[in-house]
């Protein structure tokens, strides 16, 4: 379960840098797809973006799959959203 709420965490961190570009998404896949267009010439957000893709996967099979999560797992991600919300909140003036 933590692994799915840092999850949405990092989600809406996401969403919040697209809605910033004046877009809205239409599914997790194409947040990623977009915002990696539209900070295409960001390393900072190019970086959290590949780890977050693979989270989304994590995230699917845990949600959709019944795949449990150990407990380093669930820290790396609960770290990891609290550093993608730090990161969108700097580069959204925040």
């Amino acid at each position: 379960m933590a692994e799915i709420a840092a999850y949405n965490s990092a989600f809406h961190s996401a969403r919040a840098l697209l809605f910033a570009k004046g877009y809205v998404e239409r599914s997790h896949y194409c947040l990623i797809v977009a915002l990696r267009h539209l900070y295409s010439n960001d390393d900072e957000i190019l970086n959290l973006l590949n780890t977050f893709d693979k989270i989304r996967l994590s995230r699917h099979n845990v949600q959709y799959g019944g795949l449990l999560v150990g407990r380093k797992e669930a820290e790396f991600v609960v770290e990891f959203a609290e550093e993608f919300l730090k990161t969108a909140r700097k580069k959204l003036g925040f």
